[in-house]
């Protein structure tokens, strides 16, 4: 089987490795070609197994630790071992080597953090709920290490020119410096438009983050990511944004 498409983040450091997979490579099929990597989807559950395993291998990675994500703002600790079951959480952290931590979107954002001598690395999904929650500043107060430098990449998510919101969620970030997160609707007046990258670059400054760099790429707009609302599809597939140490 082909190669997965991968990019790696403009920051990764060595020791590290940190990036999000492409649509290219892997072996599923019609509306989930070719790189799915989600199990939830109603994609064949054989050639999601293929697709991990071709990523895990083409990482170098012993395990890769995946999350039933669900908009909250649990967060999960990894180790070699395994977990017993596939946890319901949106944040993960780990400190062990050749163990990838996966965030899966299609849309939303994902955030990969790292302790600066990279001995701690952290994955989290973070849609609008998990952000107003503040799921990146609750993950970054709970990890065990105190008076840190920390440093973040944020992946590839919908831009705000593609993603409009109504008042029900554009109202839940009041408080927050609007002019960087919300935008006019160029049509509607009841619309915003939301900037979720800029709304988690925010986060991450609340939550003491030293070092920030964004990928600048919109999924919904490039052909090679998936995007749940550039598809408009009942479904399409999933990527995944990967940090390890190596």
């Amino acid at each position: 089987m082909a190669e997965i498409g991968w990019i790696s983040a403009q920051n990764a450091p060595e020791g590290l490795r940190v990036g999000s997979t492409l649509i290219a490579g892997g072996q599923s099929r019609g509306e989930f070609a070719a790189s799915n990597l989600a199990a939830h989807v109603g994609d064949d559950p054989l050639n999601v197994q293929a697709n991990r395993q071709t990523l895990l291998d083409q990482i170098g990675a012993k395990r890769l630790q995946w999350l039933q994500q669900v908009h909250g703002e649990t967060l999960v600790y990894a180790d070699d071992k395994g977990q017993p079951a596939l946890p319901s959480a949106d944040a993960v952290w780990t400190d062990q080597r050749q163990l990838g931590l996966a965030i899966l979107t299609a849309d939303c954002v994902p955030v990969l953090l790292w302790r600066a001598d990279t001995s701690i690395i952290v994955g989290i999904h973070a849609g609008w709920r998990g952000l107003r929650a503040q799921i990146i500043e609750q993950t970054v107060a709970a990890l065990p290490v105190a008076n840190s430098r920390w440093v973040a990449w944020i992946g590839p998510c919908i831009s705000a020119a593609h993603y409009e919101v109504g008042q029900a969620v554009w109202s839940k970030f009041e408080g927050w410096p609007e002019q960087q997160i919300l935008r006019p609707h160029p049509t509607d007046a009841q619309k915003r438009n939301l900037n979720l990258a800029a709304a988690a670059f925010v986060a991450l400054k609340r939550a003491g983050v030293d070092e920030i760099c964004c990928s600048g790429i919109c999924n919904y707009s490039d052909p090679r990511f998936y995007s749940f609302r550039g598809r408009r599809a009942e479904e399409t597939g999933r990527f995944a944004s990967v940090i390890m140490r190596i």
